[in-house]
């Protein structure tokens, strides 16, 4: 569905525009009809700075940049907690020219995805190029699996609640997992809602990592400690 939704190479009709904003309201959309409960996110991959501003006509609507797309990025991420991946492809740290070709004017694309990375709340961990810049097949895959590893939750959410939630056992490639107590610094696994209803878990620390290679986990339920 979504290869039958990507126009054809010869098509005509799409005269330069990215209208990126317009996509990532449409993600958006979709995420905040899902449960705030369960993580959420957005993979944006371009190959162009944003035009196509709503409201806008030509040629404006195609040689001036999109900056309100910063600003919904911006709040999906801190008011919404719904980060935004960001993979440019093939994308040069260069200003385009002043010329009516479809593009936006005197706009560096390249500097724009790093703002536009860290805007979102997973910039790539390096100062000068913050998004994830793709130039071949090899490279978008390599992305595509750093991201898809990131994004992948740590929350569990659970079929029923435990009896006697005291005495859950959490199991990760066979090892017991140690229930704790401060999630954001110690290595284990708690309760998402720690008074309950003690119907999800979430694994932290290392145990997150190891969850995220093993991809999968056993929640067994005891009526004793034993």
């Amino acid at each position: 569905a979504i290869l039958n939704g990507i126009p054809q190479a010869g098509d005509t009709s799409l005269v330069g525009g990215t209208p990126t904003f317009s996509g990532v309201t449409a993600a958006l959309n979709h995420l905040k009809s899902l449960d705030p409960n369960v993580p959420r996110a957005i993979l944006l991959v371009t190959d162009g700075a944003a035009n196509c501003a709503v409201g806008a006509v030509v040629p404006g609507l195609f040689e001036t940049y999109d900056q309100a797309l910063h600003t919904l990025v911006g709040d999906a991420w801190t008011k919404d907690n719904i980060p935004t991946y960001v993979v440019g492809i093939d994308t040069k740290n260069v200003v385009s020219g002043n010329t009516q070709d479809g593009n936006p004017n005197n706009t560096n694309t390249f500097a724009k995805l790093n703002e536009l990375a860290v805007q979102g709340g997973k910039p790539k961990d390096d100062p000068a190029e913050q998004f994830y810049n793709a130039v071949n097949q090899i490279q978008l895959k390599a992305a595509l699996d750093v991201i898809a590893k990131d994004a992948l939750s740590c929350i569990i959410p659970l079929d029923s609640e435990p009896a006697f939630p005291a005495f859950t056992k959490v199991l990760v490639g066979g090892k017991e997992v140690p229930k704790v107590m401060d999630c954001a610094n110690e290595n284990g696994w708690v309760y998402s809602n720690p008074m309950g209803p003690y119907d999800a878990i979430e694994l932290c620390g290392t145990a997150c990592s190891d969850l995220k290679i093993a991809k999968q986990a056993d929640v067994k339920y005891y009526c004793n400690a034993g």
